[in-house]
């Protein structure tokens, strides 16, 4: 009978032990990603990661490719991460407001397209957002064969201000099918 009592005895204090100890790594953990937001929001905004890629699966999975080369009618994926964003704190919640501007230059870093903003991301969440990316998929219809410039201009809408990166890309003719000679 006693290995019974004492059996329900641990039994019922095992667990408590357990939510206690998950309740102060639970709190240790949200003080951190309050450190991180106060660093994040006192950091200048910046842009990493500025890539061409083959595919973009989520936040650091994607794949890079070296040359930004592509073929008319393809298409350019670029993945970035916004770097400092700022984090609101509207009645306990958290806030991020970013957008972003496409720009399409050319050699000579004249305007050929401008697309203001084209991503537009505003969060409002119970839990802290520390990082985000963005996907962003370049079509090439009917472009001409040349170099090009992606300038790609972020916003922070909490912090006002802005930062920019530029990616050089160059899209050459199709290949077309040659005919037989007879």
């Amino acid at each position: 009978m006693k290995k019974i009592a004492l059996f329900a005895f641990i039994a019922c204090i095992v667990p408590a032990l357990t939510a206690a100890r998950a309740d102060d790594s639970a709190s240790n953990v949200l003080e951190l990603k309050e450190k991180i937001i106060e660093l994040q929001n006192q950091g200048t905004l910046g842009i990493k990661n500025l890539s061409p890629c083959s595919q973009i699966t989520t936040i650091g999975s994607y794949t890079p490719i070296l040359e930004a080369k592509f073929k008319q009618n393809e298409f350019l994926l670029v993945y970035f991460e916004p770097l400092n964003f700022s984090t609101a704190r509207p009645n306990g919640m958290y806030e991020v407001w970013l957008t972003e501007d496409m720009l399409i230059l050319d050699e000579k870093v004249q305007t050929l397209l401008e697309k203001p903003g084209v991503v537009q991301t505003h969060y409002t969440s119970a839990s802290p957002i520390l990082d985000i990316y963005f996907n962003n998929r370049i079509e090439f219809e009917s472009v001409p064969a040349g170099k090009y410039i992606l300038k790609v201009v972020l916003y922070d809408k909490i912090k006002n201000t802005s930062a920019s990166e530029s990616l050089p890309f160059e899209v050459v003719e199709e290949e077309k099918p040659q005919t037989k000679q007879e």
